[in-house]
């Protein structure tokens, strides 16, 4: 009997999550929450877009709790219904809705969680927007971190030294896997702008701006240096740094750019998924090669194109980029 009522239980439980994501499938829809704001990202999804929907894909074992968005061209009027898609890993299934933003540039902050029908336990494989027609996403934010109002505290100089621990470990042992994955998780974290300023900034900075330049050197070093190795993971971590730099150092990561797009093409198209969603970043080369330089590349990637046909689109989309005026 007991047995019985044990897999009765489990049973109601299935059917219930099935119920619910079926609810919500049908246009659940949730709206923004001053309460979840602000969103700090503690997480840099991978980014892809096919036919309108933007999807962002997680590490291994991520609890989603917020995300925060905002809109680069809101339409006119009061709010925006984006469509979202959550999809548990393994055979959970998925929870559809519509995030309610607004559209007059204010926080858009929400839970994902209970509050949003997503089961807080679960962890997320992927999350997909649809956008609208005529809007496009400006940003969007995500958040491991529990429902609550958390810290904008800058965590400079405290994250400088834990970075700059790891730093040195991996120094002593730079083939090593799991201290580059460390060493790239610790970095991660200086992206984000928290409520960091130095004594000219009147508005937030990424984190990483307020460390000593020492320090920046040598992470940036570091993931150049990976790079050259071949170790994609660094990439997108390479490719954040890189849209949030400036001075010597955004010209030093421009160089690194050109490096690979021109010395190490496979890896380029390879990784492609990644790098087109800061193509605008690494397009910006052009104002440093001369027009030889580009039909050289350009006649370079037509031939990959012609031989590996499995690259011809992204072949073409940095063909195009390349060549724009």
């Amino acid at each position: 009997m007991k047995k019985n009522r044990i897999i009765s239980l489990c049973a109601l439980l299935f059917f219930s999550r099935i119920s619910m994501s079926l609810l919500h499938a049908e246009g659940f829809r949730c709206q923004p929450s001053k309460d979840a704001c602000p969103v700090i990202a503690d997480i840099l999804p991978r980014q892809c877009e096919n036919d309108g929907t933007i999807s962002f894909l997680f590490p291994q074992n991520t609890l989603i709790r917020r995300i925060f968005i905002t809109l680069k061209n809101p339409i006119v009027c009061q709010s925006v219904d984006v469509a979202f898609t959550w999809v548990g890993v393994g055979n959970w299934g998925r929870v559809a809705g519509i995030l309610v933003v607004k559209s007059d540039g204010g926080p858009n902050c929400f839970f994902l969680g209970n509050e949003s029908g997503i089961p807080p336990d679960i962890p997320v494989d992927k999350f997909q927007l649809k956008i609208p027609p005529g809007v496009e996403l400006k940003e969007v934010v995500f958040s491991r971190l529990l429902s609550g109002p958390v810290t904008t505290i800058c965590p400079m100089p405290d994250l400088e030294k834990e970075i700059n621990s790891a730093y040195d470990i991996w120094k002593s042992n730079p083939i090593e896997e799991k201290i580059i994955d460390n060493l790239l998780r610790v970095l991660e974290k200086a992206i984000p702008r928290y409520d960091c300023r130095r004594e000219i900034d009147s508005e937030p900075v990424p984190a990483w701006w307020l460390a000593d330049y020492r320090s920046n050197d040598n992470w940036i070093a570091f993931m150049t240096t990976v790079l050259d190795a071949g170790y994609a993971p660094a990439l997108r971590l390479f490719m954040e740094f890189f849209r949030t730099s400036d001075g010597y150092i955004a010209e030093g990561m421009t160089w690194q750019i050109v490096k690979m797009i021109n010395s190490d093409p496979i890896f380029i198209l390879e990784n492609w998924g990644d790098l087109k969603n800061y193509k605008e970043s690494v397009f910006g080369i052009r104002k440093f090669l001369g027009q030889d330089d580009i039909d050289r590349l350009t006649t370079m990637y037509r031939d990959i194109s012609h031989t590996k046909p499995s690259f011809s689109s992204a072949c073409a989309e940095i063909i195009e980029g390349l060549n724009r005026k």
